[in-house]
């Protein structure tokens, strides 16, 4: 048991310890947006990368996330008779959360992790400090282009996510629910507000810089060969996956606050 909560301290305080590097990192990175036009070929070539070859996978997760928000919200407001209110809690329950923290799980899965790989097998091999040795800045020349990228791919495969979810939803409602289309998409336009839209975009923008920031992070602390490369994959990964989750509470607190 002891040795269990020293491993999670450890593991916490390395956490702690690491955001002020990948902050300064991030930093640093956007400082760099200035040079984005010189380097608009990279930035283009990272952007089809997050974006369509995460689609297959975002459209699977969109439309599974809208059918099973659906049935569950479904069957629990058909106890009281009110099952017409599907089509508003799925559009809300869409747009404000499950949009943008499943879209960006996706990304840290899929793109993250890639780019972890790639930057940790580029600083194992040397490559990284070649840049250096050539006076190329390896935040301008590697992790720019793919901020940019991830921070514009995540609401926009956010906005896919939220409308695909809640037209597979919708198809819920009318086969299991028997809500009736008109009514189900009526409803969801007239509870959802332009807030709820917004706030999840912000969360998406967001939670792309940190996926970004810390899979760049991770691949540059790299070292130990392939074993390194794993390492830093591996953190890459489960670190997004904790700040996604912690900075959306926090998220969720502020709009609740000061903009629902």
């Amino acid at each position: 048991m002891g040795a269990s909560f020293y491993a999670i301290s450890l593991f916490f305080r390395e956490l702690i310890r690491s955001t002020g590097e990948t902050i300064l990192l991030g930093v640093e990175s956007i400082l760099w947006i200035r040079r984005a036009p010189r380097q608009i070929g990279e930035i283009l070539n990272q952007l089809h990368i997050c974006t369509f070859k995460a689609l297959p996978v975002v459209s699977v997760f969109g439309a599974f996330t809208g059918m099973v928000v659906a049935l569950q919200t479904g069957n629990s407001l058909k106890t009281f008779d009110a099952q017409d209110m599907v089509g508003g809690v799925n559009a809300i329950s869409l747009a404000r959360e499950m949009g943008p923290v499943m879209t960006s799980i996706i990304l840290a899965g899929l793109v993250g992790s890639a780019m972890a790989a790639e930057i940790g097998t580029m600083k194992v091999s040397d490559e990284i400090d070649a840049l250096t040795v050539m006076s190329i800045s390896p935040v301008r020349y590697l992790m720019m282009p793919r901020l940019v990228a991830l921070t514009l791919a995540c609401p926009l495969l956010t906005i896919y996510n939220d409308v695909l979810g809640f037209i597979a939803g919708g198809l819920i409602a009318a086969t299991q629910l028997g809500v009736d289309p008109d009514t189900y998409l009526n409803v969801g336009k007239a509870m959802i507000d332009n807030s709820d839209i917004y706030s999840g975009l912000a969360k998406s923008l967001l939670f792309g810089v940190i996926i970004a920031t810390i899979s760049c992070n991770e691949g540059m602390k790299a070292e130990g060969g392939a074993l390194g490369v794993g390492r830093a994959t591996r953190s890459a990964v489960v670190k997004s996956f904790l700040w996604i989750i912690i900075f959306d509470y926090f998220l969720a607190s502020l709009f609740t606050q000061f903009v629902y």
